[in-house]
Order: C-alpha cells, then sequence, then structure tokens
C-alpha cells in the first residue's frame, strides 16, 4: 500500500521470489490495492478469533482481536483512499456500521530505549550523538502559523520554540538560503523528538477521522460525523497526553458547528494530528483531499507581506529543484531501473498515483 501510494506502482504478484524471478513485472496501483484487500479478506476469514493469542508480537502484545480490528481499519482506510474514483460508498459503511474497524488503542511499535542501537530510527539518525549530530529539520510556516492562528495546545507538544529568540516560528519552504542576512536554524522551531517516542502505524484519531468523512459523504449522518470527529481530535490530544480537548473544539476556528467547509476541517485537524505522528500519512491525505491547499501567493510574496498569508495553506517552496511545484509521487527507485528490465519509464513528480484525482 506504502508503495503504490509513494509511486502508483510497484512489483507484487511477482515480487519476493529471489532468484527465481529477479526482474518482477510492476503492477499498477488499481490491481495492487485490489489484491491488498482480497488477502486481507483471506486472512480474516480464516476462522481466528479475538480470544486467540499471537506469540512475540511487538506491536500488538499478541492480541487477535486488536489484528482483526487492525485488519478491517486498514481495509476501511483503502476503500476510503480510493473513494473518489471507486464506488466504494456502500462497501464503506457496512464496514463502519459493523463496528469491525474499532481497535482500542493507538497502533504502535512501543519499544525503543535510549541506548545504540535501540532509539527511535529518525532520532538516531538526526539527533543522537550516533547520528548526524545535528537538527536537520525545523518547523514550516504553514503548520507553525496554524497552530498559533488556531490557539492549539498541541504546538507546546509538536515543537520547540526557537533557540535564540524563545518563540514558536516556521520557516517559509525553501527559503533558508533567502532569509535575511543574520537569520539562523536556531531563530526557527525543532520538531519535538525523543530517543523513546513510539513509531505509529494506525491511530485513533486517523481512524476517526476516516468515520467522520465517511459518515458525511456516504453516510448521510452530520451528528455521526460530527461525533467521530471530535472523538479524532480528543484521541489525538490523548496520544501527546493533553487534556482540554473539549475547550479546544468549542472554539470558533475548529468547531465543527461553525465550519463552512467540514471536509476542510476534517482535512486540516487530521493534518495536525498526523504531525510527528505519521508524515507519509499526512502527505497521502493532504493530496486526497488537497486539504490545506495551496497558496495563491508565491513564497516571495510570503516573505514580503506575511500578513496577506492565509495560516496553514501550503507554500510552493522558494527555491525548487524538482522541477514541479507540488510533488505527488516519488520517483521509481535507480537500483530498479538499473536492474530490473521491467521498471516503467520514469514519471514526473507531479503525476498523480491513481487514486488521486482533481
Amino acid at each position: 500500500q506504502i508503495l503504490v501510494d509513494l509511486m502508483d506502482q510497484a512489483p507484487y504478484t511477482e515480487a519476493l521470489q529471489g532468484s527465481v524471478n529477479s526482474m518482477p513485472k510492476w503492477d499498477n496501483g488499481k490491481d495492487i490495492y485490489a489484491g491488498i484487500i482480497a488477502e486481507l479478506d483471506e486472512a480474516l476469514a480464516k476462522g481466528v478469533t479475538a480470544n486467540s493469542s499471537i506469540a512475540a508480537d511487538l506491536l500488538l502484545g499478541g492480541d487477535a482481536g486488536e489484528w482483526i480490528a487492525f485488519a478491517n481499519a486498514l481495509k476501511l482506510k483503502l476503500l476510503m483512499r480510493s473513494s473518489d474514483v471507486e464506488d466504494n460508498g456502500a462497501k464503506i459503511m457496512s464496514l463502519i456500521n459493523s463496528g469491525s474497524v474499532y481497535f482500542s488503542s493507538d497502533i504502535k511499535m512501543d519499544v525503543y530505549a535510549d541506548e545504540a542501537t535501540k532509539r527511535n530510527p529518525w532520532f538516531e539518525c538526526n539527533w543522537s550523538g550516533t547520528g548526524l549530530g545535528t537538527v536537520n529539520n525545523i518547523a514550516s510556516l504553514p503548520i507553525i502559523s496554524y497552530l498559533s492562528t488556531t490557539n492549539d495546545p498541541r504546538i507546546e507538544v509538536l515543537f520547540d520554540k526557537s533557540l535564540n529568540n524563545d518563540e514558536y516560528k516556521g520557516l517559509i519552504p525553501g527559503s533558508k538560503t533567502k532569509v535575511p542576512s543574520g537569520v539562523k536554524t536556531k531563530d526557527y522551531s525543532y520538531p519535538v523528538m525523543t530517543a523513546t517516542t513510539p513509531v505509529y502505524y494506525f491511530t485513533l484519531a486517523e481512524l476517526n477521522f476516516l468515520i467522520a468523512e465517511a459518515q458525511l459523504r456516504f453516510g448521510g449522518s452530520d451528528a455521526a460525523a460530527k461525533a467521530a470527529y471530535e472523538e479524532a481530535v480528543s484521541a489525538n490530544f490523548a496520544l501527546h497526553g493533553l487534556s482540554g480537548a473539549a475547550g479546544f473544539l468549542a472554539t470558533n476556528q475548529v468547531s465543527w458547528d461553525n465550519a463552512s467547509s467540514k471536509i476542510g476541517l476534517i482535512g486540516m485537524q487530521k493534518w495536525v494530528s498526523l504531525c510527528m505522528v505519521n508524515h507519509f500519512e499526512a502527505w497521502a491525505e493532504a493530496r486526497r483531499l488537497d486539504v490545506p491547499k495551496f497558496s495563491e501567493l508565491t513564497a516571495d510574496q510570503v516573505m514580503a507581506d506575511q500578513a496577506a498569508y492565509t495560516p496553514g495553506d501550503l507554500i510552493v517552496p522558494m527555491v525548487n529543484y524538482l522541477g514541479s511545484d507540488v510533488v505527488r509521487r516519488l520517483p521509481f527507485p535507480e537500483d530498479a531501473v538499473n536492474l530490473n528490465d521491467n521498471t516503467p519509464d520514469q514519471k514526473g513528480v507531479a503525476t498523480r498515483v491513481w487514486w488521486d484525482v482533481k
């Protein structure tokens, strides 16, 4: 699924055969999605019950009931992600109404320790003494501006204030070499990451945002959509160890009843909920929902007059070497291009994957 969402095509039906087939064909994304759903259905039909147990399970503690719910929730995500190009509404609502998608807690790999080779992979690469020994990630203006404008208390657990100015500040994308003389990386906020931060596979917030959107689009129930939306935001507060979700949800900027676009509100809050949790899923859902939207202002215009900028809007990078304003896929790996004659011709990074329609 991740490879499809990254590149649209991938080896699937002939993959993982080793030397028996060292040049597997590449299947298209639509067929791979269908194949994954068929594999999940086959696994779910094997008669495993929630009372069964699984040995040596680092993800869900051996709880077969949670694995069953995880499988059904993954089906829901696949059906929702392709719902703009496939007639999935009835299947989606049947799955939700069955109650089978509800796992009980965030699905995460929570096994890390502050020891060499045992740290969170991102932390190990960027912050630890065995890594690069520096911080190569700083906050961008869109997320900082949106969190600040909505008075979101999660900003304090997602980002540290700038080291030089003790304020929450985001960099205009692609402007590192264009900022005024004397401005340094330490003038901007840093993401919060620790050696023991879990790696999240699927969260309660992500699940409930999918349900909220489905209830709105296919279930015809504003009340059910609102309940799932508020549960999603509350679940993300809980993931970060925060209270106060109810008060936050009552504010005009994020209130369900006050939203001019409820799909837009779901998309923006899903974007926040995936920040420092699962950036890949945030990118995939932003492509699918077109939320956050891209600013009509150029990066240069934002730098010249930030008051004209709408907080939360994405910004086309000021300096951009990719040949496209928007990255909607990644190129096929160089090794695959060089070593597998069946690798398709490269497509530009602005070419949409199969479920990503205008």
